[in-house]
């Protein structure tokens, strides 16, 4: 299983620190699929490669 996080503009604007940090503590327990965006996608989905993995 791929843990992914995606990151878009609007929860950067927010939250600009929280997703690298969750991406580190993730990170130490395996491999982790990292996606910081430029804008903000109609559909999450259409972001990830394989979304069902």
């Amino acid at each position: 299983m791929t843990r992914t996080i995606v990151v878009g503009p609007l929860f950067d604007d927010v939250w600009p620190l929280a997703a690298d940090h969750l991406r580190e503590l993730w990170a130490e327990r395996g491999s982790v699929e990292f996606r910081r965006l430029d804008e903000t996608p109609d559909r999450l989905v259409d972001v990830l490669d394989e979304p069902g993995r």
